[in-house]
Parts: C-alpha cells; sequence; structure tokens
C-alpha cells in the first residue's frame, strides 16, 4: 500500500469512522453498511459535481485535479489542527471549520478510491490489520531500558 493510501486512511481513522467486517469461509470482508453508504453517496455527490464542471468548463475534472484539490484541502486542514491545537492564528469558528474540512477530506478519500477502484474498506482494514500486527510485534520485541 502506499505511503498516500496510508495518509487517507490515517484521516478516516482521526474523522472517528468506525467500520466493522466479517470474515466468511471464503475470505470475503462484508464491511458496516454506513461505509460503503458514505462511499457511494460521495460518488453520487461527486457526479453531481461533474455535470456541473461539464456545464461550466466544458468537462469534467480528471482524477489528477481531484487530487489536487483533495491537497488543497489538506493543506487548509493542517492550519486548522495547527490552530486547535494553538499553533496557529485563526479568526474563524476553528471547531465547526476543523470538523467540516475533515468530512470534506474523508468525502475525498472516498471519490478518490472509488475513481482509482480501489475498495477502501477493505484496504482500511487490511491496513489495520498490518499496522497492529507490525507494531504489536515491534512492542513486544523492544524490552525496556
Amino acid at each position: 500500500m502506499t505511503d498516500c493510501c496510508h495518509i487517507l486512511l490515517y484521516i478516516i481513522a482521526k474523522a472517528g469512522l468506525i467500520v466493522t467486517a466479517q470474515i466468511h469461509n471464503k475470505g470475503v470482508v462484508i464491511m458496516n453498511t454506513d461505509f460503503i453508504t458514505a462511499a457511494e453517496r460521495s460518488m453520487h455527490i461527486r457526479r453531481l459535481y461533474q455535470q456541473l464542471e461539464e456545464r461550466n468548463h466544458n468537462g469534467a475534472w480528471t482524477t489528477e485535479e481531484d487530487m489536487l484539490a483533495f491537497t488543497t484541502d489538506i493543506g487548509a486542514l493542517g492550519r486548522l489542527v495547527m490552530s486547535a491545537e494553538g499553533r496557529w492564528v485563526y479568526n474563524g469558528e476553528v471547531k465547526q471549520e476543523l470538523s467540516a474540512k475533515l468530512a470534506e477530506c474523508l468525502w475525498w478519500i472516498f471519490v478518490l478510491s472509488g475513481r482509482l477502484n480501489v475498495n477502501i474498506a477493505e484496504a482500511f482494514i487490511s491496513f489495520l490489520d498490518k499496522l497492529e500486527n507490525d507494531l504489536g510485534q515491534t512492542v513486544t520485541a523492544v524490552k525496556p531500558k
């Protein structure tokens, strides 16, 4: 999994989205319906934006342009996090805008995963499993001084 995917999944986790899974005899993972619904709604809303882009700019944004918009929102999120931690002066409603920007970044994650044909729900569970396993091994291997 790429570092970009790790960053995206970290944002999902920070947003507090609860994900559950069940493993069936064929190894198929079925995700919490809310997670899947969020991804579907995100893509539906993105398609509405694409209609406006077609009408106003004679073409919908490419996946690369979506990613550029997402990175712009990540930058804004960074400033809001700094402000929430008292490290950046911001003259707005930090808590409200931070919540909205986290949600918008989460929306972009769903949009990008949909456009890139990544099953983000499965990727998220796989990421958590690997991270938990790797950290567990590291914690066990490291001897306290």
